[in-house]
């Protein structure tokens, strides 16, 4: 039996002087062997498990490349890629925007269909004729209440003037001089097309 000195934690261990040219870990001690059987272990299950993974992302990938279509935007024209079997938009701004332009064609048509279309009526024409007051609520309106977005919008405050149709056009009203009045873009919107009575400075109150 000889005493070695183990190359990493430095204890003395014995080993049998017939197994010097055989044992390739004659130099280690048992523990440490142990240590590093356990350590590598360690490691090649987690290269498994990372193996694992990518082959995993990599099939995904492949499945939203076959299912992927590439579509035309509704609004902007603009291709955009998605796994829908529909038409659609590629941005929630988009969607808003067609919203918005399929609302504001859908309401012309209810206009020549209730009647004659004045052409003349202009939102400047209406604030003098109304002398800049709304007629819901009595107070001014301001034609600066507005702003501009990061994307180049127009956005009207609540202080904004509109154009108010006194009977709606979703219930026959026309758009001519007599059923048009002048309206904060709030009151305007809060309004719709609720039933409403004029009280008696000429202003109009939506009933309870």
């Amino acid at each position: 039996m000889i005493e070695i000195k183990c190359r990493v934690c430095g204890d003395t261990f014995k080993r049998c002087a017939s197994i010097l040219r055989k044992d390739k870990t004659i130099g280690y001690c048992s523990n440490c062997v142990r240590s590093e059987r356990e350590k590598l272990n360690v490691t090649k299950r987690l290269q498994r498990e990372r193996e694992r993974t990518e082959s995993r992302r990599i099939k995904e990938e492949k499945y939203i490349r076959s299912i992927t279509k590439i579509r035309k935007c509704k609004q902007c024209e603009r291709e955009y890629s998605t796994t829908k079997n529909i038409e659609g938009f590629c941005c929630i701004q988009c969607s808003k925007r067609y919203s918005n332009n399929l609302h504001e064609l859908r309401r012309r048509h209810r206009l020549r269909e209730n009647g004659k279309i004045d052409y003349s009526i202009t939102l400047d024409k209406l604030i003098k004729r109304d002398k800049g007051k709304c007629r819901i609520c009595g107070e001014k309106v301001d034609v600066d209440a507005y702003s501009i977005n990061v994307d180049g919008v127009f956005v009207a405050n609540s202080k904004y003037p509109s154009i108010d149709h006194i009977n709606p056009v979703s219930k026959g009203g026309t758009h001519s001089w007599d059923n048009i009045q002048l309206a904060h873009m709030h009151c305007n919107t809060t309004k719709s097309n609720k039933p409403f009575y004029e009280n008696e400075e000429g202003q109009i109150r939506m009933s309870v």
